[in-house]
């Protein structure tokens, strides 16, 4: 989809869900034919500057079912990668920007973790089991945590030299890969969504512009959304 499709198509919401698009004025934007403001300017940056936030969270919630075999075009991938630990390492360093874990399975583990299985890096087991002295993970109950520093890494327990990792997860485009946003033929620049997900995105695009004017039908959009990849508010929260 190209920004100009994604715009008119948030718009498209909009205007189903019986939003006086009128009331959400751009003073910004002058209609000089009828010599009145329009809300075409405002709306629309904030739409294409809100793109890479509805990304991410298609990404982080969709089932992955739903983001893979896309092909070339989209800007939401899932990586495989295949990972040998070095001598004194228990951490996998992906390749591309991680977002989500997917899955990891290490050497002779009987079981593989799934992304939402993982221990967060504030709580008392992941530290214990960076304590020599702690908890132990073994093979038959591995462990792994995603360590969010600014290049997000896997850290995975047991490992021991030269293990081998296969690691799943789901990547997609940052800030950097979309350029001239704000130069002349913007409503141009493709945009891969999987058409799998494409109308979440779309909601979802039309919850965060609905909720920057404090719009009481932001809701309804972001349940919309929700529902599209088969979730509710609650499944999500957990």
């Amino acid at each position: 989809m190209t920004i100009g499709d994604i715009i008119k198509a948030v718009r498209w919401c909009i205007d189903e869900e019986a939003v006086n698009a009128a009331e959400i004025a751009d003073v910004s934007a002058f209609d000089y034919e009828g010599g009145a403001h329009t809300d075409i300017g405002l709306m629309d940056n904030i739409i294409k500057h809100k793109i890479l936030s509805a990304l991410r969270w298609v990404c982080l919630y969709a089932p992955s079912e739903q983001l893979g075999g896309s092909g070339s075009a989209a800007d939401i991938d899932i990586i495989h990668e295949d990972v040998n630990l070095g001598a004194t390492d228990n951490t996998i360093t992906p390749t591309k920007t991680l977002v989500r874990v997917v899955r990891v399975k290490g050497t002779g583990w009987h079981r593989a973790i799934l992304g939402d299985s993982l221990i967060k890096e504030d709580s008392d087991e992941y530290l214990q089991l960076r304590d020599v002295n702690g908890a132990e993970a073994t093979k038959d109950r591995p462990q792994a945590a995603l360590v969010n520093t600014k290049e997000k890494k896997v850290e995975v327990w047991p490992a021991e030299s030269g293990d081998k990792f296969s690691l799943t997860y789901i990547t997609t485009l940052s800030a950097s890969d979309i350029s001239g946003l704000d130069e002349a033929g913007w409503e141009d620049i493709e945009v891969g969504v999987p058409p799998s997900v494409e109308t979440s995105f779309i909601y979802y695009l039309a919850f965060l512009l609905l909720s920057a004017y404090d719009d009481g039908r932001a809701k309804s959009m972001y349940e919309i959304a929700l529902l599209s990849l088969g979730k509710t508010e609650d499944k999500q929260r957990q």
